[in-house]
């Protein structure tokens, strides 16, 4: 049953992800014994370092729509395929993740 919905909120979200640049993605391996979720740009296929917000799909899945709120906003900003060589962006992308409710909040901006 577990897989079944896993299969039908990737489909779902396949008409969602062609559109924005941000995705949420399981990670295959478990750390320390719990599921992993990451928040991936779609272009490039690299993703955000999961230290920097909290774990939980609903966080990440947060972080993601905010960062995809941003992108609509902004004229896509994000989708260029070379967001990691774009310094400006990368600190807007930072930016937001420091201003998030989903933001590790261990970690010092």
């Amino acid at each position: 049953m577990k897989l079944l919905l896993e299969n039908w909120h990737r489909y779902l979200g396949e008409d969602k992800s062609a559109i924005e640049p941000f995705h949420v993605t399981k990670r295959n391996n478990k750390i320390k014994g719990k599921t992993h979720y990451v928040v991936t740009h779609t272009p490039s296929n690299m993703y955000i370092p999961s230290h920097l917000y909290k774990m939980g799909i609903k966080n990440v899945q947060g972080l993601a729509d905010e960062l995809n709120a941003y992108n609509a906003e902004n004229e896509g900003i994000f989708e260029s395929p070379k967001l990691a060589s774009d310094k400006t962006v990368l600190k807007t992308v930072l930016n937001i993740i420091e201003a998030s409710l989903y933001r590790e909040e261990r970690i010092q901006f």
